[in-house]
């Protein structure tokens, strides 16, 4: 934040000599929303999107905020903008997710995480959602796909080794969760949850 803090004079005198700078107003508004200024940081992504309307970036921006400070309906609206610019967009889909997710409409919140896995499979965050929600509604099929995957991709292995241990033990696959919580112990050493899944299996 203190970084951020540091940028925000900088972006402002920088708009003092282009105020219709679209990428500058959101600059802003991201140094805003870092250091806590969080209805200054609405107000730049707005006046972002007015600038550009046909740049998702600063509706999805919006949106994360609202989202974040529990305002669904606002995330919400935020959202339907973006979607009027690019429905079909990794970033659409995902932030759709997190928001039926909130809600606790669960399935639908899986099938939009898995059409953000689908139109970009190489950032992770969108995957690591899937998999972690396809294991609270018992789909341990799908979620150990994601998980593998993760693994793949050098995503925080000790975590990902972790949740295959749990998909694992919820399958009755007791030695393929040992192996598994051993690995997260091996890699972050002290992890609780998996000191507590080997313990749970019986072993110390």
């Amino acid at each position: 934040s203190g970084r951020a803090a540091a940028a925000i004079p900088k972006f402002k005198r920088l708009l003092a000599m282009n105020e219709r700078a679209f990428d500058l107003h959101q600059f802003l508004g991201e140094a805003y929303e870092a250091t806590g200024r969080i209805d200054e940081a609405l107000g730049e992504f707005a006046y972002a999107a007015l600038l550009n309307p046909t740049s998702l970036t600063p509706l999805i921006s919006a949106a994360d905020v609202h989202l974040k400070r529990g305002d669904i309906a606002a995330a919400r609206k935020r959202l339907a903008d973006a979607a009027r610019v690019q429905e079909q967009s990794y970033h659409v889909q995902f932030l759709t997710g997190r928001i039926d997710e909130r809600e606790g409409r669960l399935p639908e919140a899986l099938a939009a995480y898995e059409r953000a896995v689908a139109l970009n499979g190489a950032t992770p965050q969108a995957r690591a959602r899937l998999a972690a929600l396809a294991a609270r509604l018992s789909r341990w099929d799908l979620s150990e796909r994601h998980l593998r995957v993760l693994l793949e991709m050098g995503y925080q292995p000790s975590r990902t080794y972790l949740g295959l241990g749990r998909v694992a033990q919820m399958q009755g696959r007791a030695a393929d969760a040992a192996v598994n919580y051993r690995e997260a112990l091996r890699l972050e050493p002290g992890l609780p949850m998996a000191i507590e899944g080997l313990r749970s299996l019986g072993i110390q």
